[in-house]
């Protein structure tokens, strides 16, 4: 499985990019409601979204490709808790690298070879942690 590389970016090329697609305004537009979509889209609540999302992969683009037409410059993937702890509680804590690949992959279809940008998301366990 390929693993991406991040290198570090500065907010300034952000900002270019964001311009460019954005037409030289210094506003970005993200997405939003994605989860409360994905409900509506028949999602059920006490499942992993992140699998449900691979296995109604049609639903997320479709919706993603709607937000970019109504002017989102960068559509969050669908990585929300797609962490070993959060997976864990409906064992998939061994697939975390695969779901976030995938799901990552999900979004860059949806923007395709347009201008918009794709932006990790992520959330809190949930867990309490002991300081080390």
């Amino acid at each position: 499985m390929e693993v991406a590389v991040w290198k570090k970016t500065s907010k300034s090329a952000i900002i270019d990019a964001v311009n460019v697609s954005g037409g030289g305004k210094n506003d970005i537009l993200l997405d939003g409601a994605t989860g409360s979509n994905l409900t509506k889209a028949g999602m059920p609540k006490g499942i992993s979204t992140e699998v449900w999302t691979l296995e109604h992969a049609d639903i997320l683009v479709g919706l993603q490709k709607e937000y970019l037409a109504a002017g989102s410059q960068i559509v969050y993937a669908p990585t929300f808790a797609a962490n070993r702890i959060s997976l864990s509680n409906f064992g998939y804590e061994d697939r975390v690298e695969e779901l976030n690949t995938r799901l990552v992959a999900l979004s860059r279809e949806a923007v395709g070879t347009g201008s918009g940008l794709i932006a990790g998301d992520i959330t809190t366990t949930g867990k309490m942690m002991e300081p080390k």
